[in-house]
């Protein structure tokens, strides 16, 4: 098992490393308690676990349906399990999962036992991975993944079967809604291994497969489970690529975007084969020094916002570009430049294994959805650095900004030996619009000192006029 250590680095933001995608025993096939993962996490360098157990209704048509974990919390052991664990109820029952529901979990006694499962090193939060279905409140075959962040509950506003977290019984747009309504301001959505097994087919784009999505969602998984491909040629990153330049608008009207995020997937049938990998740094506003204090809200406000970072070995990067005021904004930020104006910043680059890394900017607006470096570097799109393990290096950017809606984002890729041992780094972006043009009234001074008044754009010099 190959562990990095990897410690928060400060860069205005407090970059937290976290499992964004784990599951224990409350789902019918977790392998560890809640308690267990937290060790794990603390002894591979994560600072932050979000277990995303599933909820019920997997093969269960029958409704109403009461809201509960697809699991009881107990794993059990063979070859006698004891009542009412996991391992007995697939014993006795079987296929037949209405009879697993006297067993189950409900959401109080899941979220109470993961909140308990806390260190002072890792904090530990409740969440869900739902299966979307092909016909609304209706249950067929999965129809891509979503997670659950910040939630309160399985009902929300209504009830399991209608406005709830059902399992495979919602559309994929109507689970999105579901998701982001169930505490409204503070739950987020984000899809899990978009292109993987149990692939999301529900875009952004017209002509989707699944179908067009208009709900808000926060988050993209780039990396997850036993993915074997990360570059960013790869299909899930052209999509995610695709769905940034999609919803360019909503992100600029604070009504989200999909940010980078990874989850190992961990806990499950087969976790014992592979070791918890992937880190999702998200930034936090302050270090928290006993990770039990660390508030839910709090993380919920940063996965709302696309303060995250997605790496594959753990190895870190973020992007800071100053706005037309100077201020240098954080990824996730969205502000306004004037068309053919020079954007200046830097991305802060914090290795966690010895090798070479190549950095580039990446640029994309609508009609480009592709890999479109930035000469960033000096008139160059891209800059090697050879680095140790634990070093950081502050590498300064420039380049003109074209106008219109435009996202940027950083790849770094990582060559150090063997492939496996490779890292790979993608940040959310950050988002530029034009300045809009607007008339303004300035005094035009004449050489007699008569004046008069003039219009002129906002980003005009001041109508001093000599003849």
């Amino acid at each position: 098992m190959l562990i990095v250590d990897v410690e928060p680095l400060a860069v205005n933001y407090f970059w937290t490393p976290a499992d964004l995608h784990l599951h224990s025993t409350f789902a019918l096939d977790g392998r560890f308690t809640p308690a267990e993962l937290a060790t794990r996490l603390a002894n591979r360098g994560y600072a932050i676990g979000y277990i995303t157990d599933e909820p019920a209704g997997q093969y269960i048509t029958t409704q109403p349906l009461a809201p509960l974990m697809s699991g009881t919390g107990r794993r059990g052991a063979w070859p006698i399990p004891a009542m009412g664990t996991n391992i007995w109820l697939t014993d006795i029952f079987g296929s037949n999962r209405a009879q697993y529901l006297p067993w189950l979990a409900t959401w109080e006694t899941y979220r109470d036992t993961v909140r308990a499962a806390s260190t002072a090193q890792v904090a530990m939060f409740p969440g869900l991975e739902v299966a979307a279905s092909t016909v609304n409140q209706s249950h067929t075959e999965h129809n891509g993944h979503a997670l659950a962040y910040g939630i309160r509950d399985l009902v929300g506003w209504g009830s399991f079967d209608t406005a709830g977290l059902r399992y495979n019984w919602f559309l994929p747009d109507n689970l999105l809604s579901n998701i982001n309504a169930n505490r409204l301001g503070w739950s987020s959505a984000t899809i899990a291994h978009p292109t993987g097994h149990f692939e999301w087919d529900a875009w952004s784009v017209p002509g989707s497969p699944g179908g067009v999505i208009n709900a808000r969602y926060d988050g993209f998984e780039l990396m997850s489970g036993v993915q074997t491909s990360f570059c960013p040629s790869s299909a899930h990153v052209g999509r995610w690529r695709q769905e940034i330049v999609a919803r360019l608008s909503n992100a600029f009207a604070g009504q989200g975007f999909p940010s980078a995020r990874t989850g190992s997937d961990w806990g499950g049938a087969g976790s014992e084969f592979f070791g918890i990998s992937y880190f999702t740094f998200i930034g936090l506003p302050s270090w928290t020094s006993d990770m039990r204090h660390l508030l839910q809200d709090t993380v919920s406000v940063s996965l709302r916002a696309g303060r995250t970072v997605a790496s594959r070995l753990g190895g870190f990067a973020t992007l800071r570009l100053r706005n037309a005021q100077g201020v240098l904004q954080e990824i996730g930020s969205q502000f306004t430049m004037s068309a053919n104006a020079t954007v200046i910043g830097e991305i802060v680059l914090r290795a966690a294994r010895a090798g070479s890394y190549t950095v580039r900017i990446i640029e994309n607006y609508v009609g480009n959805t592709g890999q479109n470096s930035v000469p960033a570097f000096q008139g160059s799109t891209v800059t090697t650095r050879g680095l140790v393990a634990g070093q950081t290096v502050i590498i300064p950017v420039s380049f003109r900004f074209d106008g219109g809606q435009r996202a940027y984002h950083v790849v770094v890729e990582h060559v150090g030996g063997e492939a496996e041992l490779a890292d790979t780094i993608y940040t959310s972006p950050i988002f530029i619009r034009q300045q809009q043009r607007s008339n303004i009234s300035c005094r035009l001074f004449l050489p007699q000192g008569v004046g008069r008044w003039c219009n002129s754009s906002p980003s005009a010099y001041p109508c001093l006029y000599t003849e």
